[in-house]
C-alpha cells in the first residue's frame, strides 16, 4: 500500500509540485496577514497605553479607524471636568486628521504643546523641539 501512494507522486510530478506550491503559497499568505494584523493592532494598542489618560471620550458615532475631524472640542473637556468634578484632573483635547505625504497616507495625531508634559507619560523628544508660535 505504501508503494502505491509513492507511485502515484511520481507519476504525476509536476501536478504534485503545482499542489504543493499551491497550498505552501495560501499557508504563507495567512502568516502574513496574521503578522501584519497583529502588528497594526499592537501599535495602536502600544501607543494609545501611552497615553495617560484612563478614560478617552469621543461625540456619539466617532469611529477611531475611520473619522478623522474634531468631534469634541476644548468647552467639552471643560464641561467634563465640571460634571466629573473632583473625579478628573484634566482634559486634554486631541487633534486628528489624516495626510497623504509621498504618496502615502498618515493618521496625525497632535495636542497643544503645554499638554504634552501631563500626557507623555515619560516620553521624551529626542530629536527636534515642541512646535512654537511663530505669527
Amino acid at each position: 500500500m505504501k508503494h502505491l501512494s509513492i507511485a502515484n507522486l511520481l507519476r504525476r510530478p509536476v501536478r504534485n509540485a503545482i499542489s504543493i506550491l499551491a497550498v505552501a503559497v495560501g499557508v504563507v499568505m495567512g502568516l502574513v496577514l496574521v503578522g501584519m494584523t497583529e502588528g497594526s493592532l499592537g501599535e495602536v494598542a502600544r501607543r494609545m497605553q501611552n497615553a495617560d489618560a484612563d478614560l478617552i471620550v469621543h461625540a456619539r458615532g466617532y469611529d477611531l479607524v475611520t473619522d478623522f475631524s474634531a468631534p469634541l472640542d476644548e468647552r467639552d473637556g471643560a464641561a467634563l471636568c465640571e460634571a466629573f468634578e473632583g473625579d478628573v484632573a484634566y482634559a486634554v483635547p486631541v487633534f486628528a486628521d489624516r495626510m497623504t505625504w509621498l504618496h502615502r497616507g498618515h493618521n496625525v495625531f497632535g495636542i497643544y504643546p503645554g499638554d504634552f508634559e501631563r500626557v507623555a507619560r515619560g516620553l521624551r523628544i529626542v530629536r527636534g523641539a515642541l512646535f512654537t508660535d511663530v505669527s
